[in-house]
């Protein structure tokens, strides 16, 4: 039926938001502007620095997440799928504004947290 397409359709949004999250931040991080804003090595003794920067904010993301897919059961089951589709949404606008705001690879890696809960 119609709703049915309509209801998937708007699932492979969900899915399409992921990948554009992921893929959107892999590509800055291949920038240069991005290692000289936040005062990053890309040779030498600090690129182990980076390198091991650029994974904790990666692997956090994935963390967010998991937390974001585990509590969205009993969300859901407290306040109701559509209220817990708009909270998840509402999370993962916040986490991408507030990624793309960061001024500190610190905020990055907790902003990606939260970025990674809302979808």
């Amino acid at each position: 039926s119609g709703y049915n397409v309509a209801i998937g359709l708007i699932m492979a949004v969900g899915s399409f938001t992921y990948g554009f999250v992921f893929a959107s931040f892999a590509t800055s991080i291949g920038q240069p502007g991005f290692y000289q804003y936040f005062n990053l090595a890309q040779t030498g003794p600090g690129s182990k620095y980076t390198n091991d920067i650029l994974g904790a904010v990666n692997a956090l993301f994935f963390f967010g997440a998991c937390v974001g897919a585990l509590g969205g059961g009993p969300l859901a089951n407290k306040i109701g799928q559509r209220w817990s589709l708009i909270t998840a949404a509402t999370v993962s606008i916040i986490g991408g504004a507030l990624t793309a705001g960061s001024v500190a690879i610190a905020m990055l890696i907790v902003v990606r947290i939260i970025q990674g809960a809302g979808l």
